[in-house]
């Protein structure tokens, strides 16, 4: 059975529409157990469902867990109910952190996420920017506050990394064109996605790294 850790939800946040980030603190006000980037945890919702959640912050912080959540339309009553009913302050338990994602620290890495998929990814960019490590992100979002809030969290000097992002941008305007239009359906996202990934790969993923999808 697995070990169970209570914890307080100490603060909510709106990160984008439908995205909150929790930050969960023990309730003796101990440090959480340590984890490694890629890692995630199973909430113990109070109407009881379970469910997984990548911890996004840098693993080096130990006083407290961040995760974040997603309302998905479809949702059969966790996302939903953690967007609807929890509240700060409120009492949770969770497991201790597993790693089915780890980074792998003797390769060069490129990381590649969408949407809420860049989760995972946060800590190991954390960890390897830390480190001093070779990386390059390959990040697609529905929307543009997505991509700021993202600049926010990492708290990267940005002007470090910008081979990598005139490759990236090029990339994606040769095959999104004008992008996105204001009005499009999931099917068009995952396309426009689809396409933009295989435009990277057959023209700058040659580069002897390890890749990481979320």
């Amino acid at each position: 059975m697995t070990d169970k850790i209570s914890v307080l939800v100490d603060g909510i946040t709106v990160e984008a529409t439908d995205v909150l980030r929790l930050v969960l603190r023990k309730l003796d006000g101990g440090e959480m157990p340590a984890f490694t980037p890629g890692a995630h945890v199973d909430l113990f919702l109070p109407n009881g469902i379970t469910r997984q959640y990548s911890l996004l912050h840098d693993c080096r912080q130990q006083t407290h867990y961040e995760i974040a959540v997603h309302k998905t339309p479809d949702s059969r009553g966790g996302s939903a109910f953690i967007h609807s009913s929890l509240r700060a302050g409120a009492q949770l338990e969770i497991s201790a952190p597993r790693n089915n994602f780890p980074l792998d620290t003797r390769h060069k890495a490129l990381f590649i996420a969408g949407g809420i998929g860049i989760t995972p990814i946060l800590s190991m960019i954390h960890h390897s920017q830390a480190q001093g490590l070779d990386w390059r992100l390959l990040y697609l979002a529905r929307a543009r506050e997505l991509l700021t809030k993202l600049k926010q969290l990492l708290v990267i000097n940005w002007r470090q990394k910008s081979t990598a992002r005139s490759q990236l941008k090029l990339a994606i305007e040769d095959v999104l064109d004008a992008g996105l239009p204001r009005a499009y359906t999931p099917e068009l996202y995952q396309q426009k996605c689809s396409a933009v990934f295989e435009h990277f790969y057959e023209n700058y993923a040659d580069l002897g790294v390890s890749t990481y999808a979320a």
